[in-house]
């Protein structure tokens, strides 16, 4: 069941993604664009740099329960 459900949600995060990319560059000009990809890029890479510090912080201070906390709240 786990695998069947974790499948559905690729294919809808794939057909989603896929609709995002095609329909943006009828709504916003190169220039807004272009901006706002550069700008999720630079959270992402921040996120991506700070999320396992983190994530050790936690798991010291409250054991397995607090991970599973956080990645419930993400």
């Amino acid at each position: 069941m786990i695998l069947v459900l974790g499948g559905f949600l690729q294919l809808m995060f794939i057909l989603l993604n896929t609709t995002t990319w095609v329909w943006a560059p009828e709504l916003y000009p190169t220039r807004v664009r272009a901006f706002g990809t550069g700008a999720s890029v630079a959270v992402a890479l921040v996120a991506a740099s700070l999320i396992p510090l983190l994530a050790g912080v936690i798991v010291d201070a409250t054991g397995a329960v607090g991970m599973f906390v956080m990645v419930g709240v993400m």
